[in-house]
């Protein structure tokens, strides 16, 4: 380290000294090129702390040690600066760091050649495109074991998550040729996966299917339902969840498997997460798969354990519960005691859901939905066009009256109405004549947009509709002709 002096004889010194030092670096530049190999250290020589001239005190640096082979083992000291010095010393040191550089090459070249020899799942997380994860696998097919392949879908499954350019490599023929490659070895060996490998194989796949609308196959899934039905009691409980999660987001509600994924859920329960628990339920109820069994010993895991739930978890819950009509009054309001003081904590979607499930139960909880009313306010442009109807329709259900709310969403759904789809402009008109709220220019806006689409609209959205309409006074001459011809056309479809 260099020393800070206050008097500038220093500099005198260092000037009086530079023919001295010239001639120690001159002597080594004649060793370095005349001997085979040398052991040697430079030193620095610096004046004493005790005088700016100082008699010269020896100070040895870290030592950094290079291997150069025409002149073996020898050690520079790393804190020595040439800039200073002549062309001599200049080319010493340049003809040092030339010899070194040229004795690394053949270690790298060493760790090149051992790269290839690592395994091939470090290979396959290093990949940071699809199309190099589905080029390796076709490259080292005969090298994949069960493991590999899941780990393959894992990678995918990440890539196309993080950006939209693995999501346009999938719709290049190559590279889909490559998927199809992956896929036929996946179940051609889905036998010696696992249960473990099953389940993220499962998880992946159905990701897979929910963001690029990547359509796996009937195949494949079947083969995959055979494999879970096979080895159901050896799953693990977030395997389940995970098992479950992916055959929801597939779509796929075969009573075989489902029958498994309760008895293994049943045979677990009280080994999941919050999480697995919420997500679990979630996917039956998608699916429409009813177990009372199930649901009242999730309903007895889960209450002791609500705090661990985030608000995601809650929402979940609460909808499946809801959505299969299963009675839980005690866990409904142990939820709402739970989620009150946390409502800062719900997106959008969880506001809307949690709303709809309470309203759909017959559970209402004037406190959470009071709370929830004024949370949601501020941040109504995130609501999609089916969350903010089902909002409306859930405090219409429930008889709650919020006008400050239904006045904003009056002002929002004029700007959006292209977005809402049938149902969701049945259930919003529904909700306000309900409610008894006005809102003229809402009813204005809805006649001029259902018109063209009436016949998109299901017989209990059309009555809805009308009746609405009916019962706020609000006349729409065209739109009640155009249910005249509907309703016609459709009789048989309405109930008596």
């Amino acid at each position: 380290m260099r020393r800070k002096h206050t008097n500038g004889r220093v500099s005198d010194y260092w000037a009086s000294n530079l023919s001295y030092l010239k001639c120690i670096f001159f002597f080594v530049t004649i060793v370095l090129r005349s001997c085979d190999s040398l052991n040697f250290s430079l030193l620095w020589i610096a004046p004493s702390r005790s005088s700016p001239f100082g008699t010269g005190k020896v100070r040895s640096l870290p030592f950094t040690t290079y291997q150069i082979p025409h002149i073996g083992d020898y050690r520079i000291n790393s804190g020595c600066r040439v800039k200073p010095f002549r062309e001599a010393t200049r080319n010493a040191v340049s003809d040092i760091t030339h010899d070194r550089r040229n004795s690394v090459k053949p270690q790298a070249s060493k760790r090149r050649e051992g790269n290839r020899c690592e395994s091939v799942g470090k290979l396959i997380n290093n990949c940071n495109r699809v199309k190099y994860v589905v080029s390796l696998h076709a490259r080292d097919r005969a090298k994949m074991t069960p493991t590999n392949l899941s780990f393959c879908w894992s990678q995918i499954a990440k890539l196309v998550t993080m950006n939209n350019i693995d999501r346009n490599d999938l719709r290049i023929k190559r590279n889909q040729e490559r998927m199809q490659l992956l896929l036929n070895d996946t179940i051609s060996s889905i036998e010696k996966f696992g249960p473990r490998n099953i389940a993220t194989t499962c998880h992946k796949l159905a990701k897979l299917e929910k963001i690029c609308r990547w359509k796996i196959g009937e195949n494949v899934w079947r083969c995959l339902e055979s494999e879970i039905i096979r080895i159901s009691e050896s799953f693990s409980a977030r395997e389940i969840a995970n098992i479950a999660w992916a055959l929801a987001k597939a779509k796929r509600s075969s009573p075989a498997v489902w029958s498994q994924v309760d008895l293994a859920t049943l045979r677990c329960i009280n080994e999941f997460k919050s999480q697995e628990i919420a997500n679990t339920v979630w996917a039956c109820a998608t699916v429409d798969y009813y177990s009372p069994e199930l649901f009242d010993k999730i309903e007895e895991v889960a209450l002791p354990r609500l705090c661990e739930f985030n608000s995601q978890d809650i929402a979940n819950t609460v909808w499946a519960y809801a959505k299969t009509n299963h009675s839980s009054p005690h866990l409904f309001k142990n939820i709402a005691d739970v989620a009150l003081p946390r409502l800062c904590e719900f997106n959008s979607q969880n506001i809307a859901n949690t709303l709809w499930a309470y309203a759909k139960s017959g559970h209402p909880s004037f406190d959470l939905f009071d709370k929830m009313s004024k949370d949601a306010l501020p941040r109504l442009h995130e609501f999609r066009s089916q969350a903010i109807a089902n909002t409306v329709w859930a405090y219409a259900t429930v008889c709650q009256l919020s006008p400050q709310l239904f006045d904003r969403i009056a002002e929002l759904a004029l700007f959006r109405l292209h977005e809402f789809d049938s149902q969701d402009i049945a259930n919003t008109v529904w909700a306000y004549a309900k409610n008894g709220h006005s809102s003229p220019e809402l009813f204005d806006k809805i006649a001029v947009v259902a018109l063209p689409r009436l016949r998109e609209f299901s017989s209990q959205a059309v009555s809805n509709t009308v009746w609405a309409y009916a019962k706020t006074g609000h006349s729409s001459p065209e739109l009640f002709n155009e249910v005249v011809v509907v309703t016609i056309s459709r009789l048989h479809e309405f109930n008596s």
